[in-house]
């Protein structure tokens, strides 16, 4: 499974829209549309260790 699907099936299983988590992360609706779809995967490995409590996060969306 790709890192991008990965992040989609956390995002649906913790009820959140792209635009939700787009806000808590401080990016575009676009840029998380485009990491589920796997166009952005370097850019999502670079940028996942420059957002502000992006680990914990996404922990929290996959504990959900």
């Amino acid at each position: 499974m790709s890192l991008g699907n990965n992040f989609y099936n956390a995002r649906k299983k913790s009820g959140l829209s792209q635009e939700e988590v787009a806000g808590k992360l401080g990016i575009s609706r676009q840029t998380v549309s485009k990491w589920e779809k796997d166009i952005l995967a370097n850019v999502w490995k670079n940028r996942k260790n420059n957002i502000p409590n992006f680990k914990n996060f996404i922990s929290t969306l996959s504990d959900m």
